[in-house]
């Protein structure tokens, strides 16, 4: 079975130190965090100078037996500087995280490549790599936006994520995943969705609020795990209009069972289709 880490955008009203907690309860074996909020300035939990609420976090995370498995920071726009990078960077290192976004907000993809290049060294130096995710509704909308980019930056620390959604949603299939080089593919995110996207809501909305426990949709999930493999590192991130109602903790647990058993159903398939 996969490695679950639950995602931080299922529970976007609760504060970065208190995701850990709600993780661990509902076992999850790690989980990822937003320490920043999407710019700099943004109203957000101080996190990445505040150096005893990180390693108070880092010892919570060794207290309950839950990884920190990646984090979310600015996106990336053409304004954020190194010194912000620097700051989290440091914070992340501090947090013991061994992964971080790396989002394409800059519309100049030369630009941004060689940025990513100071970036994803001056992560190396901190034993973090660094993960591309193409979205929709960013300047990196494609899975072979992204993969041009994660090749000409030419980083080993510098690799990219396949959300399904945005998979869909950007025209791709889970066949364009399987040209991403397995050591490029840090890990794999697990939603679903309907066919087409709603009518009358933005792509941003359905991401963030209206995606569907997995097997209840029609993105094809399976296709996706067997391009991945059985290996890769699993985040769930699908928030509801409805989980997105309970308490974190029941919430959580709802998204570990959901994904459990769609898990345990792809693997009875591939014992299936391997027996003939």
């Amino acid at each position: 079975m996969h490695r679950l880490t639950l995602g931080w955008l299922n529970c976007p009203d609760v504060a970065p130190q208190d995701m850990i907690g709600v993780a661990a309860d509902a076992g999850f074996a790690s989980v990822g965090l937003r320490i920043t909020g999407r710019k700099p300035g943004d109203a957000f939990e101080r996190i990445v100078d505040n150096g005893p609420l990180i390693a108070a976090m880092r010892q919570r995370a060794l207290d309950r037996g839950v990884a920190i498995h990646n984090l979310s920071i600015y996106h990336l726009y053409p304004e954020i500087g190194a010194a912000d990078l620097e700051q989290v960077l440091d914070a992340a290192a501090d947090l013991g995280a061994p992964a971080m976004l790396a989002s394409g907000y800059d519309p100049d993809h030369a630009r941004y490549c060689e940025r990513m290049r100071w970036f994803a060294d001056a992560a190396a130096a901190r034993d973090i790599r660094l993960f591309l995710e193409f979205v929709p509704f960013s300047a990196v909308k494609t899975l072979p936006a992204a993969l041009a980019i994660v090749r000409a930056v030419d980083k080993p620390n510098f690799g990219m994520i396949v959300d399904p959604l945005h998979l869909a949603r950007s025209g791709g299939t889970p066949d364009d995943v399987r040209s991403v080089p397995p050591d490029r593919l840090f890990f794999v995110q697990l939603c679903d969705a309907p066919r087409a996207h709603p009518p009358g809501v933005d792509l941003p909305t359905e991401a963030r609020r209206m995606r569907l426990d997995p097997g209840e949709g029609a993105l094809p999930l399976h296709e996706l795990l067997d391009a991945v493999g059985a290996d890769i590192d699993i985040e769930c991130e699908f928030p509801t209009q409805a989980n997105l109602a309970l308490p974190p903790v029941e919430r959580a647990r709802g998204i570990h069972a959901a994904a459990t058993r769609y898990l345990e159903r792809h693997a009875l398939r591939v014992e299936q289709q391997a027996g003939g």
